[in-house]
């Protein structure tokens, strides 16, 4: 069971007291009690009060402390450690001419055995002792023969252990390495508490834990799309934006971005209602959240709703509530001063509801578009976000030229990688690599990994009721050199009662685009990008795709 354990006690000077009662004509022990040490206790007993903090008084336990109030605090959860740690170093000194109680703290981590009784555990003299004499004595100490005097303002050093805790933190920025006769630690500059305190509030209001892509890197890893000064424009004249895209290509981690910068900015209260991994359950209940619309859509708030629509295929039986409750926001909106939502879609899905939609072109003109063939991302952009989660995950082929030449050399063929989840899933799998033929399989085990996730995009177009699409894209799987009237003819010699007229689908068809090719200039049909060619043999993985595609493959050889 790991524990994060954090040691404050008030920093041992003594002129201020003195100072102060000059100042009050109270005696020094009465300011001393009154002005340091109750409101110390009383922020270490609201601490304490929360669920899941337990304490211990190190009162007289620790050499060289005689006297002093020092505590040891026990915390289940990092983001409660920042919470704590800002609030104890925020303890303000009741006297208008003063600002905060100087404090010295130290954090660490130590793992429990589950078996052994905590109480017991936390009241050790060693628990403290590990603190104290490990990183805060050495901290003074090389303050001190640093300076040439006694540190009197706050400091707050950690273990190296808790810092390689520290994964989605700021830490390179805001930790500076000490390393003092035999001693290793870290000093955290106050920024890093004030930062992480605001981005850990922020979590909590769009309740999300921190994680790679919640919100917890936002303002460090954040690359911008070619659209974002135009999405964002387009926000802030409308108060409501439809951003829709290839799975993948960072509609969500742009609206987190857009959210973070209402709240940290303006101050706006930001809200995050999502189907999640679209079980039965949290289907149900964004419906409920949809059909309660207004009373989210306040003054000051921003409201995210991603994929009401379904990951897929709508996803709600009675689309029409779904239509209704849409018409209803775009209104609420209009009428709510100083409210805003963002509601983000795979292209595909938002596609197929604007087809059931009341209004197609109300809803068109808050359309915009992360689009994979532009693209959103050059290739220097997503060099960035390569170099920006490498550097933020510690690879050690980042620090190589050799590796790291053949890794952006990779990324050239704007086919691998192509959108920022694969980027980060490739710098997980390669943070321990530092060995070339260790990288360049990694490297073309991702090349598959895309290619797979643009299969899973054309599968999904039968699976949401799109077969017309999936046997218009099997010709162009077949091969791209088909001129476009030809593939119109066998469209429409095969496709079935219920699908779409061929010119329909030529024109909603983000994935291909027409061609003048050849001598003669002949109109060929392509795909825009070519990771959707690349996947063919994972679409052909799919029993249904593989169907579609064979009686196209039977059609053309027949008429050969």
């Amino acid at each position: 069971m790991k524990k994060f354990l954090i040691y404050v006690d008030i920093l041992g000077f003594k002129n201020l007291p003195e100072e102060i009662a000059k100042n009050t004509k109270f005696y020094e022990d009465t300011i001393t009690e009154n002005f340091f040490t109750k409101p110390f206790r009383k922020r270490i007993d609201e601490i304490t009060k929360e669920e899941n903090i337990k304490l211990t008084n190190g009162k007289s336990e620790i050499e060289g402390s005689k006297g002093s109030d020092n505590y040891v605090l026990f915390v289940n959860d990092i983001d409660r450690v920042f919470e704590i740690l800002h609030k104890i170093s925020t303890i303000k000194i009741p006297h208008e001419d003063y600002g905060y109680i100087q404090m010295e703290i130290a954090v660490g981590v130590k793992e429990i055995d589950e078996s052994e009784d905590i109480e017991d555990w936390i009241n050790r003299k060693k628990t403290k002792q590990f603190l104290h004499e490990d990183i805060i004595n050495p901290y003074k100490k090389y303050k001190k023969e640093k300076d040439g005097k006694s540190t009197e303002e706050t400091f707050i050093v950690i273990t190296n252990d808790f810092y390689n805790e520290l994964e989605n933190f700021n830490k390179k920025k805001f930790c500076e390495e000490i390393n003092y006769k035999e001693k290793h630690f870290y000093y955290v500059k106050k920024e890093l508490i004030e930062r992480e305190e605001k981005i850990s509030d922020f979590l909590k209001e769009i309740r999300q834990s921190r994680s790679d892509f919640s919100g917890a890197l936002i303002d460090r890893i954040f690359v911008k799309p070619d659209e974002y000064d135009e999405i964002k424009k387009s926000l802030k004249n409308n108060r409501i934006v439809f951003i829709t895209g290839t799975a993948g290509y960072g509609k969500t981690y742009l609206a987190i971005k857009l959210l973070w910068e209402k709240y940290d900015d303006e101050g706006y209260i930001p809200r995050w209602i999502s189907i999640g991994s679209g079980s039965e359950k949290e289907i149900t209940e964004v419906a409920k959240e949809l059909i309660d619309i207004e009373k989210h859509l306040k003054p000051k708030h921003i409201i995210y709703f991603e994929d009401p629509f379904g990951k897929t295929k709508t996803v709600y039986e009675r689309r029409d509530v779904l239509r209704e409750r849409i018409k209803a926001i775009i209104n609420s909106v209009k009428n709510t001063k100083d409210c805003y939502v963002i509601i983000t879609s795979r292209k595909d899905v938002f596609e197929k509801f604007k087809e059931e939609s009341y209004s197609i072109e109300e809803i068109e003109k808050f359309e915009k578009e992360l689009n994979i063939m532009a693209p959103s991302y050059s290739y220097d952009k997503r060099k960035e976000i390569l170099e920006k989660w490498a550097e933020e995950k510690g690879c050690k082929w980042l620090k190589d030229e050799k590796l790291r030449n053949i890794v952006f050399d990779f990324i050239g063929d704007k086919g691998k990688l192509p959108v920022p989840h694969n980027i980060h899933d490739f710098v997980e799998a390669t943070i321990e690599i530092n060995d070339e033929t260790e990288l360049r399989k990694k490297i073309k085990v991702y090349s598959q990994e895309g290619e797979k996730a643009f299969a899973d995009e054309i599968t999904g177009l039968y699976k949401s009721d799109r077969k017309d699409r999936m046997l218009f894209l099997s010709f162009i799987l077949v091969s791209e050199n088909f001129e476009k009237e030809f593939i119109k003819q066998e469209y429409e010699n095969l496709k079935e009662e219920n699908f779409e007229d061929f010119e329909k689908i030529l024109k909603e068809e983000y994935r291909v685009i027409p061609t003048i090719w050849g001598v003669g200039e002949k109109e060929i049909l392509k795909f825009a990008h070519p990771s959707y060619s690349q996947a063919i043999p994972y679409v052909l993985e799919d029993v249904v795709c593989r169907k579609i595609f064979c009686n196209v493959l039977k059609e053309l050889a027949e008429k050969d």
